[in-house]
Parts: structure tokens; sequence; C-alpha cells
């Protein structure tokens, strides 16, 4: 049996409208920004990498551009703040329109590297499966200094906790900055294993700060600049 290591990912999204129509009515979909904050808290500057969905940014930018946000501060005093906003979308299809409803948000530090976890052998060969949330703590330079599995009720086999700490010491962060000046910082990144010919395992889980739904990539746990704005579950 060929054994697959996956990262905890909600969709390939489609790559037009079009394809989304020809095979679902609806789809999820998740979309990373970079984003600047005035002192003011006000969006300054919003741009994706993403390149999965383009006929939707246009939607989303022109609501996230409306949204409040608190920047991070210096002595107290609310500073210019660069940060990651990590959104989830639910694309609803009906005849030629669709519909954008907001699933999640958060902001925080986001991926610079990941290293796939290597699932180890023995493990696939006795087809064990499951989740690890790892905790890591990174520098500011978005190094990271110490990880530490999360404990979660579906507890997985030793060796998994043991491949997903092995590669999380190699990964790495683009911080948040406040008025100029990266941030040390801490986030929670899921590990899911799955072998192909298996009924996938339960990766579900939540933040251990907020108890929140967790998304399929890291979430900083202690942010410095956050989401003001009610929006969660709107129509964009």
């Amino acid at each position: 049996m060929k054994a697959i290591v996956a990262w905890c990912i909600l969709l390939v999204a489609p790559t037009s409208m079009a394809s989304l129509a020809a095979e679902r009515t609806s789809a999820i979909v998740s979309v990373s920004w970079d984003l600047s904050l005035g002192s003011d808290g006000r969006v300054a500057a919003l741009s994706t990498r993403d390149t999965t969905v383009p006929k939707l940014h246009a939607y989303l930018e022109k609501a996230i551009r409306s949204w409040r946000f608190t920047p991070g501060k210096v002595d107290g005093k609310p500073a210019p703040t660069r940060t990651h906003l990590h959104t989830r979308i639910e694309v609803r299809l009906a005849g030629d329109s669709f519909e954008i409803r907001l699933l999640d948000a958060s902001t925080g530090a986001t991926y610079a590297t990941k290293p796939t976890a290597k699932y180890p052998d023995w493990m696939g060969r006795h087809r064990k499966q499951g989740l690890v949330l790892v905790i890591a703590r990174y520098d500011e330079r978005g190094a990271v200094i110490d990880v530490a599995p999360y404990d979660l009720k579906n507890r997985v086999d030793k060796g998994l906790v043991e491949a997903a700490l092995s590669a999380a010491k190699y990964w790495t962060f683009l911080p948040e900055v406040v008025d100029g000046h990266p941030l040390a910082g801490e986030a929670a990144i899921p590990v899911c294993f799955r072998l192909n010919g298996l009924n996938p395992p339960d990766c579900e889980w939540k933040n251990p700060r907020t108890g929140a739904n967790g998304s399929s990539d890291a979430v900083a746990l202690d942010p410095v600049a956050r989401l003001d704005s009610d929006v969660i579950g709107s129509v964009l």
C-alpha cells in the first residue's frame, strides 16, 4: 500500500465558475490575503497570491476593504500593522448567478514554508491515520523555536505525533509586523495523516484559545491585529 500524508486542505478550488457549475452547486474555498492596516484600523493595502478563484477576488476585496480592524500597538498606541487575513467562503450557484457567504476570517502570521511530514513506513503498513495538532512558537524572523502536540480527544499513535513534530521544526512563518518591527508569535497547525484506500480519518479540530472550528491551515493563537467587524456568516 502506498502511504501519503496530506495537510488538512478543505478543497482544491475550481479554476472557473463554469467548472464549479458543471460539478456541483456549492463549494467551500479558502483564500489568504496580505493585509496592511493604518493606525486607524482601516485597510491600507490588500493583495492575494491565490490564483484558484480569480473571478471571486473582486467581490471579496470590495467587502474586506470595508471591514474595520484593531491594529497592533506601540507603547499602547495603535500603529500601522502588516498581517495576513485567512478567509473561508461558501460559494453557492443559482442559475447564472452565485452567492458568496463568509464562513470564517482570521488574522495573524502565515506560512512561509511548510515541509511535508513524512509518513512513518511501519505506521502505513498498520493503517494508522489521524490528526495531530501542533502548537508552534516562532521568533521575529519566523523561525520555529519550539513545538509541542496539543492534546486532542481523538488521540493518535505516538509515531504520527513524532512525525508531525519533526516536520514542524522546519516550518517557517511570515510574522505580523507592527510599526516596521516583526513580532514573535504562536500558531496551531493541523497535520492530517491519511492513507489511500481507507476511509478518511476525522480531522476536525477547534482553536485551543477560542473554541472556534479550526481552518485547514495555520491559525495564529494570539494575533496582534484583530477583525472588529461582525461579518462571519454574512453574504458578501
